[in-house]
């Protein structure tokens, strides 16, 4: 060990150590000793030194109990499944356990190079975690949060995430926490959220047909009709019963849309569009014109069962969201050759209030409900497009008047001929 008084002799400086001692008992004890000059001499060189030792024992003690503290947390957070971090004030990652790395797919020489927090939240969350890392910073309590965060490679998952500041000396410097990977979780709530809306959505369209086929069979009976008109509408009620049993079985193989058992197959997609067109009714059926242009009855698809969900959902809401006098679509089915497949395509184009280019962009997704519910389309189409897709299909819309989405809308089902 270095004598510091004999150092600063020779160069009249400032010298710090730390020395072990031992007591009688044998009792270690450990001293922090600094050693200046006390006199110098006419030149100005040491004469003498002074060397002033104090007992830093008890914190060297806790220093090195908090040491096996923190080795011990590090420890067991790589124990744990979910992420532990901790961020420092200005939201540079300082530290991340093993699940954290495999998680987000960096590792630890992206951490020394400089991560930021900040950058593993989606664009669309940041306000949102940068306000709670603000309200942090003041002192305030948060509750968790759902952040969609990003990956290295751009794919995204919904975590919920705990924080709580770091503190030294009164001050916050950092956040240590945990973040879990909720996305199963939040995937089968939307999931069952989606099934609940599509039941609610599909049964009341059939009862709002039964009641409406309830009123016009009325009207025939008070005007003494023919037995005829009336064992029509009696039919076509019994048609819409028969709907909504059937809508309760769907709804169970529904679920298998996002699963490997499900099964597509040949359909005749001509003869079920002309039997969902032919069971429609509608109050004001005397002003409705519906046209179905194809050059075959047979023209098959790949498909399954759904298909007649598909074709009823378009020309539903295109007959609903129709205010002009004479309602009318018409239906176009031709074959299509495109990138050396055969595919049949389906145009529905409506004389309806439109879509605007905003709301194209969207409809199709099953998130945008909220956003279209006035315009009662948002669940049936992102189950239709759902669907579509299994189908091996597309689907998508376009005005029919070029530039003016308010004469009118074309959607337009493509399905692999089979």
């Amino acid at each position: 060990m270095p004598c510091i008084i004999e150092q600063t002799l020779k160069d009249g400086k400032v010298h710090e150590i730390e020395k072990e001692l031992y007591e009688i008992k044998g009792k270690k004890k450990i001293l922090w000793c600094t050693s200046s000059v006390f006199e110098r001499d006419s030149e100005g060189k040491p004469i003498s030194v002074i060397e002033v030792c104090r007992d830093i024992t008890t914190k060297k003690e806790s220093q090195e109990q908090l040491k096996q503290s923190e080795k011990k947390y590090r420890e067991m957070s790589e124990l744990l499944p979910d992420i532990i971090y901790e961020i420092d004030r200005e939201l540079n990652l300082t530290y991340s356990n093993s699940a954290g790395f495999a998680e987000f797919g960096y590792d630890r020489r992206d951490l020394e190079k400089g991560l930021k927090a900040i950058d593993l939240v989606a664009d669309e969350f940041r306000e949102l975690a940068l306000n709670k890392i603000k309200k942090h910073l003041n002192g305030k309590i948060i509750q968790p949060s759902e952040i969609l965060m990003t990956r290295k490679d751009g794919s995204t998952f919904y975590a919920r995430v705990h924080s709580k500041p770091i503190i030294k000396k009164g001050r916050i410097v950092g956040f240590r926490g945990v973040i879990s990977n909720i996305h199963k979780m939040i995937m089968a709530q939307r999931k069952l959220n989606f099934y609940k809306d599509l039941l609610a959505h599909d049964i009341a369209n059939i009862l709002t047909r039964i009641n409406l086929a309830v009123d016009l069979n009325r009207m025939i009976m008070k005007k003494k009709s023919t037995n005829e008109e009336s064992l029509l509408i009696l039919d076509s009620i019994k048609f819409h019963i028969q709907d909504g049993i059937n809508l309760l079985s769907n709804i169970q193989r529904l679920s298998q849309i996002e699963h490997e058992d499900f099964k597509t197959g040949k359909e005749n997609a001509s003869r079920i569009l002309k039997k969902v067109v032919g069971g429609l009714i509608f109050s004001d059926q005397k002003n409705i014109s519906i046209n179905i242009n194809a050059r075959s009855d047979d023209l098959y698809v790949n498909g399954g069962p759904f298909l007649k969900d598909i074709f009823e959902n378009i020309i539903i809401n295109g007959i609903k969201h129709n205010d002009s006098d004479k309602k009318w679509m018409e239906i176009n089915v031709k074959r299509i050759k495109d990138d050396n497949k055969t595919y049949v395509q389906f145009e529905f184009a409506d004389n309806g209030l439109g879509i605007p280019d905003d709301i194209k962009k969207k409809i199709f997704d099953r998130e945008h409900k909220s956003n279209i519910d006035s315009k009662g389309m948002g669940i049936g189409l992102s189950l239709v497009n759902t669907i579509i897709k299994e189908y091996d299909g597309e689907i998508w819309v376009s005005d029919r008047i070029k530039g003016d989405y308010k004469k009118g809308s074309i959607f337009y089902v493509r399905l692999l001929e089979a």
